[in-house]
C-alpha cells in the first residue's frame, strides 16, 4: 500500500474486502516504542462486525495489518480469512 497522510483517513468508511461495511474510522493506535501503526479503532455502522474483536465501548478493533488499500474507502481482510488469499484474489 502507498503511503497516506494520517489526516486523510479520519472519519474514512471501513470496509472489509467482502464488501461488508464495519463504520467510520475513529482512531489508530501505535505502539509508543517502536511508533509502528497497531490497530484501527473503527465506530460500527451496525451490528456487524464480520469477527473482529470489539473493546469495550463498542469499537471494532482491527490489526493495520489487515488493511488492504486506502481510497474512497479502507478495505480490509476479515480475521480468519488468509491475507495472500484475499490478495490473490
Amino acid at each position: 500500500m502507498d503511503s497516506v497522510s494520517l489526516s486523510s483517513l479520519s472519519d474514512c468508511e471501513v470496509m472489509t474486502t467482502d464488501g461488508t461495511k464495519l463504520g467510520t474510522l475513529d482512531n489508530i493506535t501505535l505502539n509508543p516504542n517502536t511508533g509502528e501503526l497497531e490497530f484501527l479503532c473503527v465506530n460500527p455502522s451496525g451490528k456487524e462486525s464480520a469477527g473482529f474483536p470489539r473493546m469495550g465501548n463498542g469499537q471494532v478493533v482491527v490489526s493495520v495489518d489487515r488493511v488492504e488499500t486506502a481510497q474512497e474507502y479502507l478495505i480490509v481482510n476479515v480475521p480468519g480469512q488468509s491475507l495472500d488469499a484475499a490478495v490473490d484474489g
